[in-house]
């Protein structure tokens, strides 16, 4: 299964939604460990049958923690998940 990220720039490091599974973020202090956590993160989500929805590309208005979306342009990247 493939699934669209964006990943952030934070104070911290890196955070990264999957705007397909609504409230799925994760963070890592690189790049390359957000992605890493997000990948297990929608594996995770998809386990607890949260089903992604049809179709979905809504712009996400809420960020972690259920603060303001981060503002910065996100950079967008395909991730494969392994079945």
């Amino acid at each position: 299964m493939k699934l669209q990220v964006k990943i952030y720039s934070s104070d911290e490091g890196f955070a990264v939604c999957a705007p397909d599974l609504p409230g799925c973020w994760s963070q890592g202090a690189t790049r390359e460990e957000a992605v890493r956590n997000i990948a297990i993160a929608a594996r995770e989500y998809m386990e607890a049958d949260n089903e992604p929805p049809n179709n979905h590309s809504a712009i996400i208005g809420i960020g972690p923690g259920g603060g303001p979306a981060l503002a910065e342009a996100a950079e967008i990247c395909e991730l494969e998940l392994a079945d």
